[in-house]
């Protein structure tokens, strides 16, 4: 089961009435009776074991779920940045998606952390670049695709005459928490790398957990 993933419960036969109900380690998931002979079983935030039993009288019964968290991030692009003509740049945007894809994180939310650029070469040595990302937390649907677009793209506001082959990474931590209220900081999950690669002859390279753009400088329509 995914983390923070629920499970229907469910003594048989139907005529059992009277369960008692109780998880192990009591501190780590919940467990709801229901009704008569079901329960809902709440997996906790981390990975681990998670035990479910059933008491009816002095018959016992158990279950026990691995709980699996989020652990990568994969990214599909779906539309692409427009620029004039002469634009040193490149961007689009890009559906996610929580892996693995076999249990469902329908219950947590995800978002980016900040960063700082690392691995800087040519045009980018020597320069602060920082990540500044959407604090906003985003649900998760049950087939784990996340609720909007990411954005990724670069434009370079003052190109130089000439340019050396240059490239820049940031190592964007992505965090995830049971979907709730109120969420401090989250469980940090993956390091997703979005990386902008500028070539001698101007073409500009975003990537991101899998998805990427290309551009030219010269593409696009003509300014005035």
């Amino acid at each position: 089961m995914g983390a923070c993933e629920e499970v229907d419960l469910t003594v048989l036969p139907n005529a059992i009435t009277d369960v008692a109900w109780s998880c192990f380690p009591p501190f780590l998931g919940e467990i709801t009776p229901q009704r008569d002979n079901t329960a809902v079983l709440l997996a906790p935030e981390l990975a681990g074991a998670i035990t479910a039993k059933a008491q009816v009288g002095n018959a016992t019964c158990e279950k026990v779920f691995t709980v699996i968290a989020p652990q990568d991030v994969a990214m599909t692009k779906s539309r692409e940045d427009q620029y004039v003509a002469g634009t040193v740049a490149a961007g689009m945007f890009t559906s996610i998606t929580i892996l693995p894809a076999t249990v469902s994180f329908y219950n947590i939310v995800i978002r980016e952390s900040d960063c700082e650029a690392t691995d800087a070469t040519g045009y980018f040595y020597g320069r602060y670049i920082h990540h500044d990302s959407n604090k906003t937390w985003r649900d998760v649907a049950e087939n784990n695709e996340v609720e909007g677009e990411d954005h990724a793209a670069y434009i370079l506001p003052h190109p130089p005459d000439a340019i050396f082959d240059s490239h820049v990474r940031w190592p964007i931590p992505y965090m995830y928490w049971r979907n709730i209220d109120e969420i401090l900081n989250g469980q940090q999950f993956k390091i997703v790398d979005q990386s902008t690669d500028i070539t001698t002859t101007w073409r500009t390279t975003i990537q991101k957990a899998g998805a990427s753009v290309s551009r030219e400088r010269n593409a696009g329509p003509q300014g005035n």
